[in-house]
């Protein structure tokens, strides 16, 4: 981990529960990994969950190889990327490389926004909900 933290610049942490990242501030979470099974919830509530909470973060929404996503639908209802289980290196790194692409995208859009300066700290956090 020590690499991708050198890499992307984000502090990884994990969390067992989404009650478990309460204390975590929005702005500081730019990635959520997780898989709405060991969650106990169905996909909808689990995304709805994360974003009410952390609304700048990326959901990844992690996956049996063989399980069935309707990738539609998770993607209608928040979901930024998926990554199957067991998660090997070069696709974490992909995704994380999606996420802090998407980040650089927003961070330019907001400076080319007339008064809308970014002004936010650098994110420091991607969260993982196992």
């Amino acid at each position: 981990m020590d690499c991708l933290e050198a890499e992307f610049g984000f502090r990884f942490e994990e969390a067992a529960m989404l009650a478990d990242l309460a204390g975590w501030r929005s702005e500081d979470v730019v990635a959520i990994l997780f898989h709405p099974d060991s969650l106990g919830l169905p996909l909808d509530d689990t995304l709805a969950s994360i974003l009410r909470a952390f609304p700048e973060a990326s959901p990844i929404l992690c996956h049996g190889f063989a399980e069935p996503i309707d990738w539609p639908h998770a993607a209608e209802a928040g979901a930024f990327h998926s990554i199957p289980v067991p998660i090997k290196w070069p696709e974490l790194r992909q995704s994380l490389g999606f996420v802090w692409g998407a980040r650089q995208g927003r961070r330019a859009e907001r400076r080319r926004k007339p008064g809308r300066g970014d002004t936010a700290a650098p994110a420091l956090a991607a969260a993982t909900v196992a």
